[in-house]
C-alpha cells in the first residue's frame, strides 16, 4: 500500500476589501507534487484551521487554475482561516491546508468641512481627512454627496475626489442643498477594483 499526499502549499491572500470586518481578492497556491491525483481543489473561509463551520468560496476549481476570487465585501464572521482541500475522483481530502486571513481595514479620520459659500441652500469650500493608518491598497478617494439615511450617493459637484495621487483633500462647488437640507457627507477609500469601501461621515 502506498499512502500518497497530494495537497497544496504556499496559500497567498491578500485583503483588498479595504471596509472593518470584510475581505475580498485573488486566493493562490501552488499545486502538489502528485497533482496527476488531483480532480480539483475546493476553497472555503471556516472558523478554524481544520476547516470547522466552513463555507465554500465559489465552485471547485479545476486542475492547472490554482486561484479563486473571494469577492469583496465578503462578511468575515466568524471566519478566521481560508482552508483548501485537494479532491480526488473518489472523494474530497480530510484534513485541508490553511491560511490565516488578515482583514484590511483602511478608514479616513478627521474629516473636516467649512461652508464658504454665503448663498442659503449652497455649500462651497474644501473637505479634508486624514489619511488611513495603512494606505497599502489605498489608489485614491472618492467624495459624495448624500441625503442623511440615504443610501443613494451623489458624487455630483464634487471635484478633486477622485485623485490616483491620494490627495487629502477636495473641493465642493456650489452644491445645494436639496430637500430636508440634511446633508451627510461621505469619504470611500476604494480599491484597483474600484469598489466603495470604509465610508465615514460628517
Amino acid at each position: 500500500i502506498v499512502d500518497t499526499d497530494a495537497s497544496v502549499s504556499n496559500i497567498n491572500f491578500f485583503d483588498r476589501d479595504l471596509d472593518h470586518c470584510e475581505v475580498g481578492g485573488p486566493i493562490y497556491w501552488t499545486p502538489p507534487v502528485a497533482e496527476i491525483r488531483v480532480a480539483a481543489y475546493s476553497v472555503y473561509l471556516a472558523a478554524d484551521s481544520i476547516g470547522t463551520n466552513k463555507s465554500q468560496i465559489g465552485d471547485d476549481v479545476v486542475v492547472g487554475t490554482n486561484v479563486v476570487v473571494l469577492q469583496p465585501v465578503q462578511p468575515t464572521g466568524s471566519s478566521s482561516y481560508i482552508v483548501v482541500y485537494t479532491r480526488s475522483i473518489l472523494a474530497e481530502q480530510s484534513t485541508p491546508i490553511p491560511f490565516g486571513v488578515s482583514d484590511l481595514s483602511s478608514v479616513v479620520s478627521d474629516i473636516s468641512f467649512f461652508d464658504r459659500d454665503l448663498d442659503r441652500s449652497d455649500l462651497g469650500g474644501f473637505v479634508s481627512w486624514g489619511e488611513p493608518d495603512d494606505t497599502t491598497m489605498v489608489t485614491h478617494y472618492v467624495v459624495y454627496l448624500a441625503h442623511l439615511c440615504d443610501d443613494d450617493l451623489s458624487d455630483a459637484n464634487v471635484t478633486g475626489a477622485d485623485e490616483s495621487d491620494t490627495n487629502v483633500s477636495a473641493r465642493v462647488d456650489d452644491s445645494e442643498v436639496k430637500d430636508s437640507g440634511l446633508v451627510q457627507r461621505l469619504l470611500s477609500s476604494i480599491d484597483n477594483s474600484d469598489n466603495d469601501s470604509a465610508n465615514d461621515s460628517i
